[in-house]
């Protein structure tokens, strides 16, 4: 939807006439500055530019619809042109938005453009209607660049104080329309949930969407060409917005808040639109921390720890490969994790995204045993240590738990071979006795490939099916985890099995329908309705983190869901006050599990 202000003059041929000449004149004027204008010499100290004559205000200029042109970049890059428009949004030391007063009145092509000026964004506010001479340039790279005045020649203040131009636009939007509003200064009043705030506190940039916050198209949609064509509904029905200040906009916070009314320039950056935010309305919706039921025999907790790496030990050895940037970020981090760890009540922690050095007094997973039993768990805590653990990565899984509440049944066992050796990481497994029943329930962790670094061809190269690069290694991975816990049932003679971990595909995709399909049941979506997730990729809410559970466990099986603490919060910087929100970037996924009354030792 999209409506433009009316009323515009249209030019006609024979004015084109009159254009070039006084355009002509203009330019001359520009060179012989002492005949035709003066230097500046209000306001603060001029730039090494000259004012032009006052026979700019009423020349007829270059049409910025000409200038702008109806594709995606100006048909007249490095063309000399006269322009004069309404300053409609300055970013000091940086530029300006300058935008016609009169229109060619063409929905495809955009009045407006982006003046490329530090000086002049000092000098110039929203409201002055200024005359400039410069070239025409593309700024960033194609074909998301930005159409832009530089290398000005010249410029006049022709008045203040003029009427802002303002248009009514409504989602959904493509690229094409978009494009045709590229500088112009928009108006949406549409009812719009928050979708993304990852930047929300480090750089005032958020995302929202139309009625409800986006879903990742696999989601809820097949790979292929459903998932493709969701995609494509979703980037149109989104729009990204910055807010010129620090910490976002009053009332948004979070996922889900809602936004009535908002206006802006929308412009290009970082090869995306986005609108630069002048106001908005918005009301958030009332927070806390999510509740989460009381918990049954025992409760097993998957978390993505958003790389746990703890330095050397000591307080030194930052920033290492991956994690904090430095102490200060590492104990924020550590702050919420602990505090969120014991608001879970968690018995057993499925750890992915920890840091792979060991499992030493001054590694990553004994230095988070050692801060949850301080904050009071009296030494229950203990890491479960895997022998001859082979990850090569800077990343890997582990294993801890209340040593109160389960014990070992048996050494921890890890997969490895090809697929987890480069690839996905290689999963650890523990059998464990639940002292209060005496049942056996062997527990495992996994962390499949990332969709990250793509090779550019072969089986595991992205198909453009909405499932990304490394599907097909996923999907191996996956049957080769179900064929190892198959043996491991058999070995150990336990028919009650838990998969806990992050499998780095929606709901929809092949290694989680395939999992599906060898027997195992989607234990969150068992006692949650759809949608719900634990991730939140630019904006997309799915589901990476799942707890996948056999059969034999169904009648065991008490609650599962996720705890939304995390992917629905912004990136916080170091010092921000600490609580259990943004601990990762990833929702923790919770089961509960009622063991029987029976007496230790009772067969599985």
């Amino acid at each position: 939807m999209l409506r433009r202000n009316e009323g515009r003059i249209d030019r006609n041929a024979a004015a084109c006439g009159v254009f070039y000449a006084r355009l002509w004149f203009a330019m001359l004027c520009t060179v012989l500055v002492a005949a035709c204008g003066t230097p500046d010499e209000s306001g603060p100290a001029a730039p090494p530019l000259r004012q032009l004559s006052a026979l700019f205000c009423t020349a007829e200029p270059t049409p910025i619809a000409g200038i702008q042109g109806s594709g995606a970049q100006s048909p007249r890059p490095g063309t000399s042109v006269f322009i004069r428009g309404i300053v409609t949004w300055a970013v000091p030391g940086t530029g300006f938005y300058l935008e016609e007063i009169l229109s060619d009145s063409d929905p495809q092509t955009s009045d407006a453009l982006y003046v490329d000026s530090a000086p002049l964004s000092e000098r110039f506010r929203a409201g002055d209607e200024v005359a400039l001479a410069g070239n025409v340039a593309e700024l960033g790279q194609q074909p998301h660049s930005l159409t832009a005045l530089t290398q000005i020649e010249g410029y006049r203040r022709c008045a203040q104080d003029q009427p802002l131009p303002l248009h009514d636009v409504g989602l959904p939007l493509n690229t094409e329309q978009r494009e045709a509003l590229e500088g112009m200064r928009i108006q949406v009043r549409q009812d719009l949930a928050v979708t993304d705030v990852y930047s929300l506190v480090s750089n005032g940039r958020f995302g929202v969407s139309l009625e409800h916050p986006l879903r990742a198209p696999t989601e809820y949609r097949l790979p292929g060409p459903a998932a493709v064509a969701a995609a494509k509904r979703n980037r149109e029905r989104r729009l990204n917005l910055v807010f010129p200040g620090s910490g976002g906009p009053q009332d948004i916070d979070a996922v889900g808040d809602r936004v009535f009314d908002l206006s802006g320039v929308l412009t290009q950056a970082s090869g995306r639109y986005e609108v630069i935010l002048e106001s908005i309305a918005a009301s958030d919706n009332p927070g806390g921390v999510p509740k989460l039921p009381q918990k049954a025999a025992l409760r097993v907790v998957g978390f993505n720890l958003e790389n746990y790496f703890n330095g050397d030990g000591a307080g030194g050895g930052f920033p290492g490969l991956r994690g904090a940037r430095s102490l200060e970020a590492f104990q924020e981090q550590r702050r919420r994790l602990l505090a969120a760890v014991q608001q879970s009540a968690a018995d057993v922690l499925a750890l992915t995204e920890l840091e792979n050095d060991g499992f030493g007094p001054a590694s990553a997973i004994q230095d988070l045993a050692a801060g949850l039993n301080s904050a009071g768990a009296s030494n229950a805590w203990q890491a479960v240590v895997v022998e001859g653990y082979a990850a090569s990565g800077p990343i890997r899984v582990g294993i801890l738990y209340r040593a109160d509440v389960v014990a070992p049944a048996a050494p921890a066992e890890v997969l490895t071979g090809p697929l987890f050796t480069e690839l996905s990481r290689p999963p650890v497994a523990q059998l464990f006795t639940h002292r209060q029943s005496g049942e056996k329930l062997l527990i495992a962790v996994n962390h499949l490939k990332s969709k990250g670094r793509c090779p550019a061809g072969g089986p595991d190269a992205d198909q453009s099916d909405g499932q990304g690069c490394w599907n097909q290694s996923r999907l191996d991975a996956a049957v080769r985890v179900h064929e190892w816990m198959s043996q491991l049932a058999q070995q150990y003679d336990v028919n009650k099995q838990l998969m806990l971990g992050d499998f780095n595909a929606y709901r929809l995709e092949d290694p989680i329908t395939r999992l599906k399909a060898l027997g195992w049941q989607d234990a969150v979506e068992v006692f949650s309705s759809s949608p719900y997730y634990s991730y939140n990729y630019r904006g997309e809410l799915g589901s990476l983190d799942y707890a996948f559970f056999s059969p034999a466990l169904t009648d065991r099986l008490a609650w599962a869901g996720v705890w939304h603490i995390n992917s629905g919060y912004p990136e916080y910087p170091p010092g921000y006050p600490a609580g259990v929100f943004r601990s990762s970037d990833h929702d923790p996924v919770v089961v509960d599990i009622a063991f029987s009354d029976s007496q230790p030792n009772a067969n599985p």
